[in-house]
């Protein structure tokens, strides 16, 4: 999925930021390793974020989501 793809999801409410944020840590997990890529991944702080996210679309303040898809 692409970011502009996770967007448009976000933003037409079908998908939460956290179930993005998960799909993507996943994803990561399976990837890095076949790239031998040295990444790290806050979860911790992924996950909170994703769910101050939600908290502000819940709120109507989608300010954050002025990118155009």
């Amino acid at each position: 999925m692409s970011a502009v793809e996770a967007l448009s999801r976000l933003k037409f409410s079908e998908n939460s930021a956290v179930e993005l944020f998960d799909r993507f840590a996943k994803r990561a997990e399976v990837v890095n390793p076949a790239f031998n890529a040295d990444a790290s991944i806050d979860l911790q702080m992924g996950q909170h974020q994703a769910r101050f996210t939600d908290h502000k679309i819940a709120k109507g303040e989608q300010d954050l989501l002025e990118v155009t898809c």
